[in-house]
């Protein structure tokens, strides 16, 4: 199977120069954390990798945020959604519905976006069990 595509900036790779020089105050910011840095690991990489953390989605509201603020400080982040979709189902039913979970999110409303999170998750792990098996290790 091919791999998906990603928007390529600058020679070929997926973040701008702009973006890079953002890493690094991401980076040093103190809002950082399992989620958002598998993320930026699969944007700086260009595909999906393995982690040591096992699931590396984010798991409650805070997580979240996390993640959302590291595409609003490196927006070329999200030009890797489709390799990061690939990622696993439930990573591929968060950034299905990426849009509506910053939204809820914006609504500073932990309940309501971590039963988002909770539904989306199960969801994408009645649809794959093998997944969530490994997901929950």
């Amino acid at each position: 199977m091919k791999p998906p595509q990603i928007n390529q900036q600058n020679d070929g790779l997926p973040l701008s120069t702009s973006d890079l020089l953002a890493v690094g105050k991401w980076l040093t910011s103190g809002a950082t954390g399992v989620s958002s840095t598998y993320m930026l690991a699969v944007a700086l990489a260009g595909e999906v990798l393995p982690t040591k953390w096992g699931d590396s989605t984010p798991g409650d509201e805070p997580d979240l945020g996390r993640c959302l603020m590291l595409i609003e400080r490196v927006p070329g982040v999200r030009n890797c959604f489709p390799i990061l979709r690939t990622a696993s189902p439930v990573w591929a039913a968060y950034i299905d519905h990426w849009d509506e979970l910053a939204k809820i999110y914006e609504g500073h409303d932990y309940a309501v976006t971590t039963g988002r999170m909770r539904d989306l998750r199960s969801s994408a792990n009645e649809i794959s069990p093998q997944t969530a098996r490994k997901e929950s290790q």
